[in-house]
């Protein structure tokens, strides 16, 4: 039967694993128990996948059965049972989640909500029927006249049978909510069960846990307001589960904390937080200081708010200092030590030196004095020493990262920092270049920045789920030696307004190679093409550009500066054809996993600067995300591309250009995207839903960011003043709107296609086609350089 299925006689499998159920069931023997299990978890996922029977069918006839035959399976084989037992949990969890979403779903539509209202309408006029009737009907009796009291009968008559009519329509309404209502917690309870059950037998589906461990906590999230039963459920489930599968959601588990609410949900999700912190301190200790540095502005916490979130951190944090194990406490003294000082050098002013030209080997002690818990002095006197925060230790799945005294699988403990750091040469709030030396000899540099870097470590951990995507599938369809991924770098938040970043190391930006800003280092432009306009003379002529002549002054910028981004790669790799060759092609598949990714989450603000190219390997890496879901489209001048596809961008592909490796690349990633959408959304959801995630702000940051280019940039003294489009006020709304538009586009529906969904090449070719287009790109903000 799974032979038909695989061969798409998907109507023989069902019927033909049916008969085989029918037959197991009969002949009732212990050692067919398990070919009963497979059989039913088989056809359960047949028959919901391909559509032959309803979701509640397939609950109840195969895999509540599946779970039930599953665990009376002998366990003399142990790998076996608990690959198949974990299978079924997972499978009932999932139908279970579907169908209480579903039935949700339906509870909210305005179809219910009218039906609602109609039901309240009948009770109204019920109850001023019951009313008239009373009033019609005086304990005292009235004289009245034959045909009075005819016509008082007649209106008590009618008035009893209209309430009869009317106490039929609500019976038969309140029979359908209660239908509807009734399996509800059946539904919920027992999804979360089921996904708890799975995750303490896990088996080592790595893949699979994570998108349980996502569906259970996104459930537990969205529904615990609404069911008191659930967190009653969880409190019972959670201390059974191994915590290291909650590690990957601790931005999203800490950022619930609230001091302020006293319910049940934040002491079991307190439970929570306290025991990941103690079981993995050097994965979750960092985020819950920084949580606790909620009110902190400049460096400095606020002494006029009250920030619940922090004040539930400082709680936890100080019932783990007086805990049983004293390594926890220790290590989060050295902690909050080492983070102090970091976010002392974020804050501190460097603009002297800055306006002294001096932006490299600036003594830290210049401009944090001589105190002793300035970053490169505060780690001498510490005993148990914090890993390097930009190189976390592998996730251990027993909890063992040793005694503090030796560094965990993965890691380096901190040795010290370089008594200097430089100033980074671009950035608004003037990054610092520090180097942090590991205990095993490596120095690691690092960018601390005073911004908030909130959305680059989240954005961050989308890639690495979208790469764990990738490799499952990518590697199966399109091969190992052409794997595509993202590239990723560790963004650490520490407080509102400060964090350090991993420092991608033997990379520059796209725009320095092509218009380098040093004046003693030539780009690739001015090098090949010397007697072609310079930067600042397209961006001026574009910028005094009326809207009516954008198009043909755009036009004339690309005719006076050629596309010159092929050198690179002749000149790092012209050496060896093969190194070419391979630079080449991992510049060019990288670049599409870059732009089909950014496409579909909506990743904006693509300029230049944003987009790193790998000295060594040729590859794409893509930083600073504070304009994600599409909010790009409310800049003041709103983004009307894609991704970035410029002419430097494909010339750097070679001859084929964005046919070829480029295409295919660009389908194999947008095929397994669509594939586990369903996994994407999920993640996306508990992101989007993230308290302290605040995407939906960044418009208005961004509009402001332009401005301030603007105005920096502007060579002719004309800065334009647009307005920022609106933001939603409700974030929930929002939310929704959000992971909307990201699963039509996970469905192939684009703007301009209008709604109709697009084949994976169709869907392909359109975005090619709207990024390449000179119409869009000459509307876009000069600040992001479209000719280059």
């Amino acid at each position: 039967y799974v032979l038909l299925e695989a061969d798409g006689d998907y109507a023989a499998a069902v019927q033909g694993c049916t008969q085989l159920i029918d037959q197991l069931k009969r002949t009732k023997c212990e050692k067919t128990i398990g070919v009963l299990a497979d059989s039913l978890l088989s056809c359960g996922e047949w028959t919901k996948a391909y559509g032959v029977g309803s979701s509640k069918q397939v609950r109840e006839a195969y895999l509540t059965k599946a779970v039930k035959a599953a665990l009376r399976c002998p366990q003399d084989n142990s790998t076996l049972w608990t690959s198949r037992t974990f299978r079924a949990h997972l499978a009932l969890a999932e139908i279970s989640s579907l169908l209480f979403e579903n039935t949700m779903t339906r509870l909210r539509s305005a179809e219910w909500a009218s039906k609602m209202d109609y039901l309240e309408s009948l009770e109204t006029a019920k109850s001023e029927n019951e009313q008239t009737i009373r009033s019609l009907s005086p304990k005292k009796k009235v004289k009245m006249t034959k045909s009075q009291q005819k016509e008082q009968q007649q209106q008590l008559s009618k008035l009893k049978n209209d309430n009869k009519l009317i106490e039929k329509e609500i019976s038969v309404i309140l029979d359908e909510k209660k239908q509807e209502e009734a399996p509800i917690r059946t539904y919920l309870e027992g999804s979360l069960e089921q996904f708890g059950r799975a995750l303490c037998i896990h088996a080592g589906h790595a893949e699979s846990t994570t998108k349980a461990v996502i569906r259970m906590v996104l459930l537990w999230f969205s529904a615990w307001q609404n069911f008191d039963f659930v967190n009653e459920t969880m409190n019972k489930l959670l201390p059974k589960i191994p915590s290291h599968f909650f590690v990957p959601l601790t931005y999203q588990i800490f950022a619930r904390l609230d001091q302020s609410d006293s319910s049940l949900f934040q002491d079991v999700l307190s439970e929570l937080v306290s025991r990941m912190v103690e079981d993995h301190p050097y994965h979750c200790i960092v985020q819950l200081i920084t949580l606790s540095n909620g009110s902190m502005k400049d460096g400095k916490h606020s002494q006029d708010s009250t920030n619940a979130k922090a004040d539930a951190a400082e709680r936890i944090i100080g019932d783990l200092e007086r805990g049983e194990r004293t390594i926890i406490g220790k290590l989060l003294h050295s902690y909050d030590e080492v983070i102090t000082a970091y976010i002392d050098l974020a804050v501190a002013c460097a603009d002297i030196f800055v306006q002294k030209r001096q932006k490299q080997r600036i003594k830290m002690s210049q401009v944090l004095g001589s105190s002793k818990k300035r970053l490169d002095t505060i780690i001498d006197k510490q005993m148990y020493k914090p890993c390097i925060l930009t190189k976390p230790p592998i996730l251990q799945t027993d909890g063992n990262y040793g005694d503090g005294q030796v560094a965990p699988p993965g890691t380096a403990l901190i040795k010290g920092f370089a008594p200097t750091f430089d100033v980074s040469p671009s950035g608004v709030s003037r990054p610092k270049v520090v180097m942090c030396e590991g205990a095993d000899g490596q120095w690691h540099k690092q960018l601390v920045k005073k911004d908030e870097i909130r959305q680059d470590a989240v954005m961050q951990q989308v890639f690495r789920f979208v790469n764990v995507l990738m490799r499952k599938e990518g590697r199966e369809s399109y091969g190992p030696s052409r794997e595509l991924r993202l590239v990723t770098y560790q963004a650490i938040p520490l407080s509102p307004d400060t964090g350090v970043l991993e420092w991608v190391l033997e990379t520059c930006s796209f725009g320095s190679t092509i218009v380098s800003k040093e004046q003693k280092v030539a780009g690739l432009h001015d090098r090949y093409y010397p007697g072609e306009w310079a930067q600042s003379a397209c961006r001026a002529l574009l910028e005094k550009a009326k809207p009516a002549e954008k198009r043909e002054t755009f036009d004339t910028v690309c005719s006076n500066f050629s596309p010159s981004f092929r050198y690179f790669f002749l000149e790092r790799f012209g050496d060896d054809p093969m190194r070419w060759h391979t630079a080449k092609m991992k510049y060019t598949r990288s670049c599409a996993v870059c732009s089909i990714v950014g496409s579909m989450l909506g990743i904006g603000d693509r300029h230049a600067e944003n987009i790193l190219i790998h000295m060594r390997t040729g590859e794409m890496v893509l930083i600073d995300f504070g304009i994600v879901f599409e909010q790009g489209k409310k800049l003041p001048t709103a983004e009307t591309v894609p991704f970035r596809l410029t002419r430097n961008v494909v010339d750097g592909m070679g001859n084929c250009g964005t046919d070829g490796p480029f295409s295919r690349a660009a389908e194999e990633t947008t095929r397994v995207l669509r594939e586990n959408q369903a996994a994407l959304l999920t993640i996306l959801s508990a992101i989007v839903a993230d308290p302290l995630f605040q995407w939906s702000e960044a418009a208005a940051k961004a509009g402001k960011k332009q401005r301030d280019e603007a105005a920096q940039q502007d060579t002719n003294g004309i800065v334009p003043v647009p307005v920022v489009a609106g933001i939603d006020q409700n974030e929930n709304d929002a939310g929704v709107a959000v992971i909307s538009k990201i699963q039509q586009k996970l469905q192939g529906i684009e703007e301009g296609t209008a709604s109709e969904k697009q084949t994976v090449e169709g869907q392909v070719r359109h975005l090619i086609i709207a990024a390449r287009d000179p119409d869009n790109l000459c509307k876009l903000f000069v600040g992001w350089a479209p000719w280059l």
